[in-house]
Order: C-alpha cells, then structure tokens, then sequence
C-alpha cells in the first residue's frame, strides 16, 4: 500500500519541521525563551504565548516582536533580505 499525504498534512510540513528542529533544540538545552503566534483556521482567534527568558523579561519580547515587524513589512514590500 502506498502511503497517502493529506492536503492537510501537506500543508502543515514547513511548520510541522520548523517545531520539529525547535524541540530537538529546546531538549538540548540551546533554546532559553520562545515567542510565538499561532493560528488555528480563518475564523479562530490567534494565539500568543512566551515561555522562558521572554516570560520571565518581557521587554526582551517586545524588542523581538518589533524586529518581526519590520520583517514581515520588508516581506509585503517584496525585500527579500530578511
């Protein structure tokens, strides 16, 4: 039997790796903080969640998420620097 990759599954590989090397990491040792958003379908709300150093020192988060910033606003102009 040939095995089968649902379209949901297909779509969820790129972040599916990404939290794969980041657990990898974390159980290492290498990871001390992690911010994310995630979102769960169109109509649901997103979710934000720090743990480690950016629990404990939120301003470290802040500084982080004004750095996404201007790399998500360099993507929508088309810089591809980031």
């Amino acid at each position: 039997m040939t095995p089968v990759t649902t379209l949901a599954e297909w779509k969820a590989k790129p972040t599916v790796d990404v939290l794969r090397a980041l657990l990898e990491k974390a159980e290492r040792g290498e990871i001390s903080g992690l911010l994310y958003v995630t979102k769960e379908g169109r109509r649901r709300p997103q979710r934000i969640g720090l743990t480690g150093d950016y629990r404990d020192d939120p301003i470290q988060a802040l500084a982080v998420t004004e750095r996404v910033r201007h790399v998500v606003n360099g993507m929508i102009d088309g810089n591809t620097d980031n």
